[in-house]
């Protein structure tokens, strides 16, 4: 009527009514699954949960997101819709863990005198549990080592401070009773041929 092309507006309204649709369409999806999730429980607020590569300390479940705070204090939002499709690791749901530490030594080195060093130290520390009783044994012949595991169960709370406090001090520990720590190495033979 008033002489303006009425193809340009309707392409352009298209444009947006479909943009409109589809993000209405996904903040619904991520709302529904908001929903499900609050039924479902796979974590409450203050689990430590990885999911879709990141991991954090949940913060908020909100209908449509999900808060993450990382240990180093970053903020992660998460779709609830990519949680609900996602494989969740949730480390706070059970109340004791297991803890598997490896220890390696040199093939010079007596195998039962660092499993036992390492045993006594795991025996004496206060957050180790003793129920289920802990496991020792030789993991590995590797290249350069041999590896003994230990697996020891802890009360979820505990398992980062027993991790680190059995690290620093069974390393002490072999260092007093002089066990080596190997390094990777490669052991090269020169063949003389003049000499055959």
């Amino acid at each position: 009527i008033f002489g303006v092309p009425t193809t340009q507006f309707v392409a352009l309204f298209s444009a947006v009514g479909l943009a409109l649709s589809l993000a209405i369409k996904e903040t619904l999806a991520n709302f529904a699954q908001g929903v499900i999730m609050m039924f479902s429980k796979p974590f409450q607020i203050g689990d430590y949960i990885e999911a879709n590569g990141v991991e954090g300390t949940v913060k908020k479940i909100e209908l449509v997101y999900t808060r993450l705070i990382t240990p180093d204090n970053k903020n992660i939002m998460i779709p609830n819709g990519e949680l609900t499709s996602a494989k969740i690791i949730n480390y706070s749901a059970e109340p004791v863990r297991r803890l598997d530490l490896t220890f390696s030594i040199g093939y010079d080195d007596n195998i039962d005198e660092a499993k036992q060093l390492i045993k006594t130290i795991v025996s004496n520390h206060p957050l180790a549990l003793k129920d289920p009783e802990p496991f020792f044994g030789v993991l590995e012949q590797g290249p350069s080592s041999i590896d003994i595991t230990s697996r020891v169960w802890v009360k979820t709370e505990n398992y980062w401070n027993l991790h680190f406090d059995l690290q620093e001090q069974i390393k002490k520990c072999f260092d007093e009773h002089n066990i080596n720590i190997p390094y990777q190495q490669m052991d090269i033979h020169i063949l003389d041929k003049k000499a055959n």
